[in-house]
C-alpha cells in the first residue's frame, strides 16, 4: 500500500524524504550488523578471527580492485616533414596529412623517424 503523497506540500514532502533516508540508513547500518554477526560465527566456527580470514582475502587478491594497468606512452614513429608538430605513432587510423600524402603516392615508410 502506497500512501498518497500528491496533496503533500513541498515541506512536507520533504521531511517524508528525510525521514526515508533515515530509515534507510537505519536499514543499512541492521544490515551491516547482521552480516558481520553472521561472518564473525562462520569465522569462529573455522577457528579464526575476521581479521585473519580478511587477511587471507587481502593476500589472495579477492575482496579488493585490481590496479589499474600504468599506460605507458607510445613512442612517435612517423612525422610530416611539412610540420613537425604532426606526429603519429603508429596506432590507430592514419592521421589526415598521411593518408593525403600516401594518396598521392608517397610511402609510409618515407615519414619514419
Amino acid at each position: 500500500m502506497k500512501p498518497d503523497l500528491s496533496q503533500l506540500s513541498i515541506s512536507e514532502l520533504n521531511a517524508v524524504i528525510a525521514e526515508a533516508q533515515a530509515l534507510i540508513s537505519a536499514r543499512k547500518d541492521e544490515e551491516l550488523q547482521k552480516t558481520y554477526q553472521e561472518f564473525a560465527e562462520k569465522a569462529r566456527a573455522l577457528g579464526m578471527t575476521v581479521d585473519q580470514i580478511l587477511a587471507v582475502g587481502a593476500k589472495s587478491g579477492r575482496g579488493k580492485a585490481a590496479p589499474a594497468a600504468e599506460k605507458k606512452p607510445v613512442a612517435i614513429r612517423y612525422r610530416n616533414p611539412a610540420n613537425p608538430s604532426e606526429t603519429w605513432t603508429g596506432r590507430g587510423k592514419q592521421p589526415r596529412w598521411l593518408a593525403a600524402r600516401i594518396a598521392a603516392g608517397s610511402k609510409v615508410e618515407d615519414f619514419a623517424i
